[in-house]
Formats: structure tokens, sequence, C-alpha cells
């Protein structure tokens, strides 16, 4: 029997008792038996192909947005969910600091976008394509770019400020499409002569401390209150427990709901008094909150059968030879995965004669310092039957455990992130421009006496202006770096 994948974005991972009750009430009424949990932080509905009409019209009835194709429309991620958990040091950023974002944006984002918290562990910092980190300065974020036209991880040169964030995602995004701009300074340039967004000065340099492997199930303190988090093996729920669980939410006052990449649900407020209603409902339902850390630390692609058996299978040997992975992260690629993972173990094309497949083999990989928000990868091992993975994981693990002193801090030049030089961000912010017939330039740092233009007077700013030596209008002037003749 053939199933339709749906897809329900969940901007930031933020869910309401109401509308998750809805959705499991929809799969309900038409016989879906999970609710999936996406890598994203979205829902996915697998529908058989007979009755997905049916599904759709409901969907569209109770004006829940969705899509059939998993990769289109990306989630906006966030880690709201990490909020008054995870954080310490960024105390400026509040939940409704995140919800205040994400409201703001008014259309569908077709990068990735990540807006994380740097100082929390639960929620990756560059699976997206437009990477938002949080500064220290109140409401001013980095912005890491990972864009095809680039070779590797781009840092944006200022900080942007947050009700600018959706503007400078649309302007990214439609620069993308347009697809004629091979340099982040070409990039910033465009999109700053387009929209005047507030930013400031990148003061110091980007330090990623060094983060442990998140707790994200069981029932945990949290502050007076606790929170909960829900991780099931399938990454689904029944769409009888989601409603009892929503039935639960409303009658102790709870009023959302997160999930994570790690394809779980996480309750946050649970008064004290009501925690033994919490327990008894798992109990109900038959669900464990206690698993071990090596079933917990593995990414998988959404609704990879193949993943999903091979994890098992990898989690038993690991279990059998009695393999220590604390601290570590693990992720199975055998389909399109956003990685962030300390180890990657990647299945390789097959090995073939004459047309005939032979074999499966694989490749382990993990990130320089073993660091999962660090986007690049050295081999470990090539060539790797399925049969001998645990054992050369355990060696990898040896490894990580001996040089274990060393990685104490991630900067970006760790990172080996391209930024804009000295002398970039000079030229980008003197503007200093020059006519390209009599070579007359225009800095910005100066202005124009002659044509009473106040200095520090940006040039893309000026309504209109003519060469002061020839009279060419402003199109003929171009942004240069060095001018060849000053006169």
């Amino acid at each position: 029997m053939k199933f339709i994948p749906i897809k329900i974005n969940i901007p930031g991972g933020i869910l309401s008792p109401g509308y998750f009750a809805q959705i499991a009430s929809l799969a309900q009424k038409h016989n879906i038996q999970n609710v999936y949990v996406g890598e994203r932080q979205n829902l996915i509905l697998q529908t058989e192909e007979l009755t997905v009409e049916k599904v759709y019209n409901d969907l569209k009835l109770n004006q829940i947005e969705y899509t059939t194709q998993l990769q289109n429309n990306p989630n906006i991620v966030s880690s709201y969910a990490a909020a008054t958990i995870f954080t310490a040091a960024n105390t400026w950023l509040k939940e409704g600091v995140y919800k205040d974002i994400l409201e703001g944006f008014d259309h569908k984002p077709i990068l990735k976008v990540n807006i994380v918290d740097i100082t929390q562990p639960l929620i990756p910092l560059f699976t997206g394509n437009l990477n938002f980190l949080a500064s220290e300065t109140p409401n001013f974020w980095y912005l890491f770019l990972e864009l095809p036209q680039f070779k590797s991880l781009q840092k944006w040169p200022t900080l942007i400020f947050s009700n600018h964030i959706d503007e400078l995602v649309k302007e990214i995004e439609h620069e993308f499409f347009d697809n004629s701009f091979s340099t982040i300074n070409q990039l910033y340039e465009r999109v700053s002569q387009k929209y005047k967004f507030i930013t400031k000065d990148i003061e110091k340099e980007v330090v990623l401390p060094r983060l442990r492997f998140p707790i994200y199930e069981g029932m945990n303190k949290m502050g007076e209150k606790n929170w909960l988090g829900i991780y099931r093996r399938s990454a689904s729920f029944s769409p009888s427990l989601i409603i009892a669980i929503c039935q639960l939410c409303a009658d102790t006052k709870v009023g959302l709901l997160c999930l994570t990449t790690w394809k779980s649900l996480l309750i946050k407020g649970i008064e004290e008094e009501d925690r033994i209603k919490w327990e008894m409902l798992l109990g109900q339902f038959g669900v464990n909150i206690r698993h071990a850390a090596v079933d917990l630390n593995w990414q998988l692609p959404d609704l990879d059968d193949k993943a999903a058996e091979l994890k098992s299978t990898l989690s038993l040997d690991f279990d059998k030879k009695d393999i220590r992975t604390y601290g570590l992260s693990f992720a199975l690629k055998t389909s399109d995965l956003e990685v962030s993972a300390s180890v990657l173990i990647e299945e390789k094309p097959l090995h073939s004669i004459f047309g005939k497949s032979l074999i499966n083999t694989y490749r382990i990989s993990h990130t320089p310092n073993f660091q999962p928000n660090n986007p690049n990868f050295v081999v470990f091992e090539e060539d790797v039957a399925k049969s001998d993975l645990a054992k050369y994981i355990q060696r990898l693990c040896r490894k990580y455990y001996q040089q274990l002193p060393e990685s104490s801090l991630i900067t970006t030049e760790n990172l080996q992130i391209n930024q804009l030089s000295t002398s970039e961000l000079s030229l980008i912010s003197n503007k200093i421009y020059q006519c390209k017939h009599c070579l007359t330039i225009y800095d910005s740092a100066l202005g124009d006496e002659s044509q009473q233009i106040e200095p520090e007077s940006n040039f893309d700013s000026l309504d209109k202006y003519n060469c002061p030596t020839c009279d060419a209008a402003k199109e003929e002037f171009v942004l240069v770096e060095k001018p060849m003749i000053e006169f």
C-alpha cells in the first residue's frame, strides 16, 4: 500500500495544545496511526493514497497549512524549547523574543532559517541556510550563511536587529534566486542598498562554549516547576496519546508545547502538584521516559526505515560490547539530512560490477573537535562494512576520550568560517565610489561640499548626484576598493 507524506510546519517548534489536538483528531478521523515529529520541528502525517484527498480537504477546512513535499518550504527552527531550561548566558533572550521574531514573518521562507541561542545544547546552530545566533548584545544576532554560491560557511559582517530578521531573510532569498552574487561582499552590498537595516558592528569573535549532549527526556526540575521531555524511538505519537496530552495541558493550565530537532516533545511549566497526573498519563499509555543515552543521541532522516533499522542494530551492538558514547552524538545519513552531530555515518554508493549491486559500505567521519556545532567533518574510516561499524565506532570513541581535554572552546577560526576582510568592510562602510568617465571619487566619509552633501552621507541614500568634474549621473559611479587616480 502506498503512503503519501504530509508535512505541517510548526514555526519555531512552538505548538498550542489546541492546534496539536486538532491535528491529532483529524489523523484519528482518517485512521492515521501515527503523527511523526520531523527533524526541523515540524509534524508529518503518512496517509494512504486512497484517502489522501479527503485528508487534504479536512486540512483546508480546518485552515491547517501543509505540503506534500518534505524538502520544500522548510520550517523555521528555533531554540525556544531550551529557553528557561538550558539557557544561561544570554539572559535577554526570553521566550517572548522568539515569539516576536516568528510573528514578524509575513512570508514562508524558502531557505532554511535557524534562530538559536549559542549557549544552549538542545537545538543545533548550523543546520540552516541562514543561521541567526544570539549575541551578548540584547536583541542583536550574528548571521552565518550556508549557501551553494559559497564554498564554505560565511559570516554576515554586522549584527542584525531582532525586528529586521524577517525582512533580511526575504531580501537574501530574493538575491539567492536571482543568483547574481558569488561572494558575501556582493550579497551584503546588494541587500544593504535595498533595505536600511538596524545593525551593530561585530566587536568580538564568536566563541561557542563546549556543549554536553542534552538530556531532553524525562521529568526534570525547572525552578519551582518541572519540564517533561517525551522521546519515542519511532519519532511518532499516536493520536490518542496526543489528545490525552493536550487535554491534560488544558486541565493543568499548560499553554504551549515544544517540538525539538531530536524529534521529541517537550512540555514546560508543569506545577509540582500536577506532576503525579503526568506520571499517571505516561503509565496509562506505557510511555518510557528513561531511555539510555546511547538510544537518545542519534539523528536520522525523516521517515527513513533503513536508517531506523541501522540505528537499532548499532544500538544493540554498542550495548552488547558495552561501548561508552557519553558526550558524543551520531547522525546516520542514508538520505537527505541536515547534520549536527559529533560523528557522521554515511551510506556510500553501492559497489557494483557490470551494473549489478554487490554490497553497501559506509564512511565514518567526525568533527575536528568532536563538537556537534562544527559544520566540518574529517574522515575517520572509509568503506566500512555494516557488520564492522560498531567496531570502528568503538575505536573512534576511544580517540574522542583521549583528546577530550583539548576541545574546550570553538571559535569561528576553528570552524573555518570565511568573512569579509578589514579592507572589504572598510569599503562597504566608507562607500568609496568612482566616476567611470573622469575617475573622480565620492567618499561617503567626506561627502561633497560642492553639492552641499554633508560628511557621512551614504552614496546609496542620495536621491540625485552628478559628478562635480564631468557632470556624469550617479548611475555612472562604481564601487571601488582603491581609487586608480584621486583628483
